[in-house]
């Protein structure tokens, strides 16, 4: 069981300053707010990742991080001191407004102990300057931390990372680019008649133990994730269930799917989540 998960990933937030329409939780655009997961429950995921021989990899991810928030310093110095795991954020960097709070933000982050950083730049996600983009990606890299790039663009639309200097001198194993109508459970459930032309990304079921707001286990990132009937499992006051049948069904339901002759020219999150939905 697992044995092809690449790491553990966890929601702390609700709410999310950026609001893209794409997100994959569908975070509306308000302040971000703690949400009602417990310390002990983000280490009983990672006691479960130890348990099952996975690397010892934590992703905070969605919505956006808060930077100076005293309950995740705690969770990843708990996790990185007493567990020896490396701690990964995924934010847009929407923080970095002014180069005091860009500072203010790489100092918070080395406080928590984070050693990897996906950043988020394009249209749908910067709320800050080219300028300051480019010295945050510069700082990120000069401080050490390990950086990737995730851009979001239109169909038919080219990049406009290039035109970031910083950015444009990043290897391209650090840039992962991906199509904004192919992107997102908001997308999929607002634009049910769009046509999707290139894929969000390859189908990652499997890869990720998700540990999300609802206090549920989910085997993937993408937008089907957190449909009720794919959880896995459930972890509440530190204490993990996994439900043994349910994994079964859901790993073949999926693997039908994403290997379906139908699928084959469509994004797999779009054909996984109607798969799911309908069957609802």
């Amino acid at each position: 069981m697992f044995e092809s998960v690449r790491f553990g990933a966890v929601r702390l937030y609700d709410g999310c300053p950026v609001g893209c329409t794409h997100c994959a939780i569908s975070a509306a655009s308000q302040p971000i707010s703690r949400n009602k997961l417990a310390k002990e429950d983000v280490l009983a995921l990672a006691r479960l990742v130890v348990q099952y021989g996975r690397p010892r990899v934590l992703f905070m991810t969605g919505s956006e991080l808060r930077i100076g928030e005293e309950d995740f310093l705690q969770i990843s110095n708990e996790l990185v001191l007493g567990m020896d795991f490396r701690v990964a954020v995924l934010t847009s960097g929407y923080w970095a407004s002014s180069q005091r709070l860009l500072d203010e933000g790489i100092c918070y982050l080395f406080k928590c102990g984070v050693c990897h950083v996906q950043l988020s730049v394009d249209a749908y996600h910067s709320r800050v300057s080219k300028e300051l983009v480019n010295q945050l990606v510069s700082n990120l890299c000069d401080a050490g931390f390990s950086l990737s790039i995730n851009e979001t663009v239109k169909v038919g639309q080219s990049s406009d990372c290039e035109s970031i200097d910083a950015l444009a001198k990043l290897p391209a194993s650090r840039k992962h680019c991906f199509t904004r109508n192919a992107v997102g459970r908001a997308a999929l459930e607002e634009n049910s008649l769009l046509s999707i032309q290139a894929p969000y990304h390859s189908c990652d079921f499997g890869k990720v133990l998700y540990l999300h707001d609802d206090s549920g286990l989910y085997l993937c990132s993408g937008p089907g994730s957190k449909l009720p009937q794919r959880c896995i499992g459930k972890i509440l006051q530190g204490e993990v269930d996994i439900y043994s049948d349910r994994l079964d069904q859901v790993e073949k339901r999926v693997e039908e799917v994403v290997k379906s002759h139908s699928s084959l020219n469509c994004d797999h999150c779009r054909r996984c989540w109607d798969a799911f939905v309908s069957n609802q």
